[in-house]
């Protein structure tokens, strides 16, 4: 079977056709290692990952870089599940 050439690519950054907001809020509880509340909203949504990391390093004490990783990590566990 022939690969047909990529010919378009879809961001879908507010969860219209995939609901991955409830993913990025779990995996962000997770590296936090707390339950987030509405407190923590304007923080962890429609912010860069680098954001949170900081935010997260500001409010653990750990350092922001590990912190990035680890989001990533947890979050693209979730979505692959």
């Amino acid at each position: 079977m022939a690969q047909l050439p990529l010919q378009a690519v879809l961001f879908d950054m507010d969860g219209t056709l995939v609901d991955t907001e409830r993913l990025w809020w779990e995996a962000v509880e997770e590296v936090a290692g707390r339950p987030l509340t509405e407190a923590d909203r304007p923080e962890v949504l429609g912010r860069p990952v680098e954001h949170t990391a900081h935010w997260l390093a500001a409010t653990t004490g750990r350092p922001a870089p590990g912190l990035a990783e680890a989001l990533h990590r947890e979050f693209a566990d979730r979505v692959r599940a």
